[in-house]
């Protein structure tokens, strides 16, 4: 071994052993002497990684890569940490070329979930097939089977999905997020029972919970219990009181119980969200026409047009209400 191949790998010990000062010093001391070694340039990426320098680490992983084409590990780290900053287009080609390179199965299921970031459904689905087929361990296994069964959900094919989530939960049943997408898939079925039954085993193994009490709570209101949807929405709020979405599904459940001062007291909440200002009017509106307050339902149901030109539901709720006024005479 070369004396830059020995402190590289010196380096890369101390990297192991926490010692992140040292690996540095090391590293820097071999690429003095040989400033185009791709090892050392791989290990100095590395390093800037794990000192939060991700910029400096992706130019360290790209110069490897370029220096020596032939190395692995320069390919996977600037694939991988590209995917982690939302940047899939730059990832890609290193991905590409890292499959060329490594037989690692994981390597092939990177290539999928940036292809996935990049709405290339279906060929991320061979990967993760390639993948499930090259597994070797339970984890592996159940990992790339939810692969597919997202990748079947995003594809419409809601059975395929729940399928898949289910094989999935057989290997690793103490596992939470299969059983999130076999609900997702057995609720866009309208198979309500199933969704109920996988929601309910992601609430008992899932932390945080309130994530998973929401998808339950959608279940209780596609089938007309509300009082058990408020329950969930009321229970996911009190883990997570800063989740607006959280607030208005509560406050349209108490809408459909005729709770409407609590379910105006929810809206008032995240009546400032410009994300939701829209349902904050249209609900107000509504609640104000149940009221037979003509008025304020047409005012509030302007407000929601305004904000929302194009949106069909705003404007014939708003044609409506124009003629309800107009029918009770009421000033403008």
């Amino acid at each position: 071994m070369s004396k830059s191949s020995n402190k590289t790998e010196q380096a890369r010990l101390a990297l192991e052993a926490g010692d992140l000062d040292e690996a540095q010093r090391l590293v820097e001391a071999v690429l003095a002497v040989s400033p185009n070694n791709a090892d050392a340039h791989n290990v100095l990426g590395v390093i800037k990684q794990l000192s939060d320098d991700a910029v400096g680490a992706i130019v360290e992983y790209k110069l490897a890569a370029s220096l020596d084409p032939s190395l692995w590990k320069p390919f996977a780290n600037a694939a991988e940490l590209l995917y982690q900053l939302g940047r899939p287009g730059e990832a890609l080609p290193y991905a590409e070329e890292l499959l060329v390179l490594s037989q690692n199965p994981a390597h092939v299921r990177l290539n999928g979930l940036i292809l996935v970031a990049l709405d290339d459904t279906i060929k991320a689905r061979d990967c993760f097939a390639e993948f499930v087929v090259r597994a070797t361990e339970d984890r592996d296994t159940y990992l790339g089977l939810v692969d597919l069964s997202i990748c079947d959900f995003n594809l419409g094919k809601f059975e395929a999905a729940a399928q898949l989530s289910t094989y999935a939960v057989e290997i690793l049943p103490d596992e939470p997020i299969a059983y999130y997408w076999k609900g997702l898939a057995h609720e866009a079925m309208q198979s309500y029972d199933e969704a109920l039954k996988a929601f309910t085993m992601l609430i008992e193994l899932e932390e945080p919970k309130d994530a998973a009490l929401h998808a339950r709570s959608r279940v209780f209101g596609a089938t007309q219990e509300y009082e058990l949807e408020a329950a969930d929405l009321s229970a996911a709020i009190s883990i997570n009181p800063e989740h607006n979405r959280y607030y208005l599904d509560r406050a349209v459940c108490y809408f459909h119980l005729r709770g409407f001062d609590l379910a105006r007291e929810d809206l008032e909440v995240i009546a400032g969200d410009a994300e939701f200002r829209v349902d904050v009017h249209h609900y107000r509106s509504l609640m104000f026409a149940e009221e037979n307050n003509w008025c304020e339902a047409l005012r509030e149901a302007e407000e929601a047009h305004l904000l929302a030109p194009n949106d069909k539901t705003m404007y014939e709720n708003l044609v409506w209400l124009r003629d309800r006024v107009r029918e009770e005479d009421l000033p403008p």
